[in-house]
């Protein structure tokens, strides 16, 4: 007995977020490089992080000062005046 073209895949580990910028609430995606990269402990919901945008990505700054480059997905606009926020 054999299996023929029966294609064998891995998961592919990714991260989300929602960050709100301003009045609006961006949702975007994260691939790290290996599957053992996590994301910094102090990205917690709720807490403030350094970002920049330009129209199809999110660039949130490490606290070691490298950038991690995020796809931004979704744009929502809020009301309310914030700061940027990781949920």
């Amino acid at each position: 007995m054999y299996l023929v073209n029966t294609p064998i895949t891995t998961a592919v580990p990714y991260f989300e977020l929602r960050l709100q910028v301003g009045r609006t609430d961006y949702l975007a995606e994260y691939t790290p490089r290996h599957s053992e990269e996590e994301l910094p402990p102090d990205w917690k919901p709720g807490a403030n992080v350094e970002v920049r945008l330009d129209k199809r990505h999110l660039f949130l700054k490490r606290p070691d000062g490298s950038e991690t480059q995020w796809i931004v997905t979704k744009r929502i606009p809020v009301n309310e005046k914030a700061g940027a926020k990781v949920e």
